[in-house]
């Protein structure tokens, strides 16, 4: 399956960000700190918000793309394509297919068990694609379209195949 090349940060300080798990100690916020002080000038030197803004990113992506390959296609099709393409198992393997997981700074303790790793995992790809559109901001949203495209498409392809088998209740990646 061939796969868009591995974003290119130009922004190295954004780029630690988003390897950079919460677990590793560089920055621990709690709210009580937030409260006590008020927001960290700089913000946050983890990769978390970035997930959080990875996470939303990644859903309008996902909606679009099933929009443009699946015109005719109803909702209740639509969101079980939907799931099989937004959720932490997912997101886990297209980490470790794409490498990501080799770059990620992680306190050893926090993955002993596979369900945490997904999590983590999963998590690492929403802070890649958080970080990435937040490097290319909204001028550039085409091209990040263009690049999740490239990477999904063909997934998107094989859920729907599997969904017209009449297997796709038992795929993988349904959580």
């Amino acid at each position: 399956m061939d796969r868009p090349p591995t974003y290119t940060f130009a922004d190295k300080a954004l780029e630690k960000r988003v390897f950079t798990h919460k677990s590793a100690g560089i920055q621990q916020n709690s709210w009580q700190t937030f409260f006590a002080s008020g927001p960290v000038v700089g913000g946050r030197q983890d990769n978390e918000h970035l997930e959080f803004l990875g996470d939303s990113i990644l859903k309008g992506l996902t909606a679009h793309l099933i929009d443009r390959l699946f015109p005719e296609m109803d909702e209740g099709r639509m969101s079980i394509l939907m799931a099989a393409l937004v959720n932490n198992r997912f997101y886990a393997q297209l980490s470790r297919a794409l490498c990501l997981d080799k770059r990620l700074v992680i306190a050893e303790s926090t993955c002993r068990n596979p369900l945490e790793s997904e999590r983590v995992l999963g998590g690492l790809f929403e802070a890649y694609v958080g970080g990435m559109h937040k490097e290319m901001g909204i001028e550039r949203h085409k091209e990040l379209y263009s690049w999740f495209r490239q990477l999904m498409e063909p997934y998107a392809l094989d859920f729907f195949r599997q969904m017209q088998g009449a297997h796709y209740v038992h795929s993988p990646f349904l959580l």
